[in-house]
């Protein structure tokens, strides 16, 4: 089963990201940071999907997704871009810009489309897929 990594500075935010993403049954990573994000992609079990806060401290989405367009061996894990910032531009390398605040559904259905869950847990995200 293919892991989501969430890159998210707001504690708050990422953990409750975490827990509904788990509790529909996907295996769930966090970061609080882009920098951290990429010891997390460059793992031999790198995640399935990244769901990747634009705009955090440090080093932002755009400049994350910079350095893994420079990395031949990360093009096959897609990046959904979230951001509450109405004027985000699409990076090139997201495969998607989820706006904040995000429907629950279309969080589910992005997760979804990228990795399956856990078989058996629940049944119910199951049988939405």
């Amino acid at each position: 089963m293919a892991t989501i990594l969430i890159v998210e500075d707001d504690e708050d935010t990422r953990e409750a990201l975490r827990d509904v993403l788990a509790n529909e049954g996907f295996d769930v990573r966090a970061s609080p940071g882009a920098r951290e994000a990429i010891a997390e992609v460059s793992r031999p079990d790198a995640p399935g999907l990244v769901l990747l806060d634009a705009t955090m401290p440090g080093m932002s989405g755009a400049e994350l997704l910079d350095w893994m367009g420079k990395r031949k061996q990360l093009d096959k894990i897609p990046v959904v871009l979230v951001s509450a910032d109405t004027t985000c531009p699409v990076h090139e390398r997201a495969v998607e810009l989820l706006r904040k605040p995000y429907d629950l559904e279309d969080l589910l259905r992005v997760a979804r489309r990228f990795c399956a869950p856990e078989r058996g847990r629940p049944a119910e995200a199951a049988q939405k897929s």
